[in-house]
């Protein structure tokens, strides 16, 4: 409203009303904002519908990749388990009957390269496995970590007394449950026990220590062999890495991925020529009962009764097994 006085005194006044213009502009902004939901949830479905369907022929294209390598990756492994091992025993012959060294020599490369040609398809079998996701991790259960860790060092006792190695393991007086895979946990340790065999010189020493330290259970074996640079230690956990020796490989990187997957973490450490360190983690499963110290001595002793402690090197004739390389 205006109020003016002209120039006779008469008085004059003009009103506007201004109602409908706000009320059209109330009306115009709710327009404008549902326009822009609705395009930005129409953009949404129809982004998510074209990149489902662009998407498609790869993922089909990877699952079938997938079951490629692990169906010829289990065709394959039993035709090469049973070569691997018939040339042991005729490299074994070869070495009884005293035949020429070129051909002992030549028996013996042939066991290490079939060997190496199985641990290859060990590893196919297990990125194809990992790459299930779901129905491999729909499997877990409560494991016992030490229980584990001392069944996979006595599993590779004559290849540690035939490289004449001292292996030992030491953990708590109580059981370290974790939850996981059992397999797939057995085949990390035993990767990591492989690696530390393969990279200690006759007469070395290899120690597996598990302890818990908080909510986490640790395991760490350590070696005096070889060795790596430090700037190689996260190098190894790649896929096919190639280091300063030539090295390359798919166990590491299996193994750490099996670590991840069950919400642990593992680090290497080392120097050349003083040996290497791998340190595993995993996420205790619940917290250990208390434990009387009289029974947990003699649980103790049952399991040392069981399994021994430490592996004492002890001669055997015939050629070892294939070494497996640092991966």
């Amino acid at each position: 409203m205006r109020t003016q006085v002209r120039g006779d005194g008469a008085v004059v006044q003009a009103v506007f009303d201004l109602r409908f213009q706000l009320a059209d502009r109330s009306h115009l902004w709710f327009a404008l904002g549902v326009a822009e939901a609705v395009g930005l949830a129409a953009a949404g479905v129809t982004g998510a519908v074209l990149g489902r369907r662009a998407v498609a022929p790869l993922a089909e294209a990877l699952s079938r990749q997938r079951r490629f390598v692990a169906d010829a990756s289990h065709e394959l492994r039993t035709p090469i388990t049973r070569v691997h091992t018939r040339a042991q025993v005729l490299a074994r012959r070869a070495a009884a009957e005293g035949l020429p060294p070129a051909h002992r020599e030549g028996l013996v490369r042939l066991v290490a390269s079939v060997g190496r040609l199985g641990e290859v398809l060990d590893d196919l079998l297990s990125s194809a496995t990992l790459a299930a996701g779901p129905a491999w991790r729909a499997t877990r259960r409560r494991v016992e970590l030490t229980a584990l860790v001392r069944s996979a060092a006595a599993e590779e006792a004559e290849r540690v007394r035939e490289r004449g190695l001292t292996v030992r393991v030491d953990g708590p007086p109580y059981p370290l449950w974790v939850d996981g895979v059992a397999s797939a946990l057995r085949r990390a340790v035993g990767e990591l026990l492989a690696n530390a065999i393969a990279h200690t010189p006759p007469g070395g020493r290899i120690e597996l220590a598990l302890s818990r330290s908080g909510s986490t259970v640790v395991l760490a074996v350590s070696d005096t062999g070889t060795g790596f640079d430090a700037g190689e230690a996260e190098g190894l956990f790649r896929r096919f890495h190639r280091g300063g020796g030539g090295r390359y490989g798919l166990g590491l990187a299996l193994l750490r991925e099996v670590v991840t997957s069950h919400g642990g973490t593992v680090v290497a450490a080392g120097r050349p020529g003083h040996g290497a360190r791998f340190t595993l983690r995993l996420p205790q499963s619940a917290p250990s009962p208390p434990v009387a110290a009289d029974r947990g001595v003699r649980a103790w002793r049952g399991w040392r009764a069981a399994v021994p402690l430490s592996v004492r090197p002890r001669p055997v004739a015939g050629p070892g097994r294939p070494g497996r390389s640092r991966r």
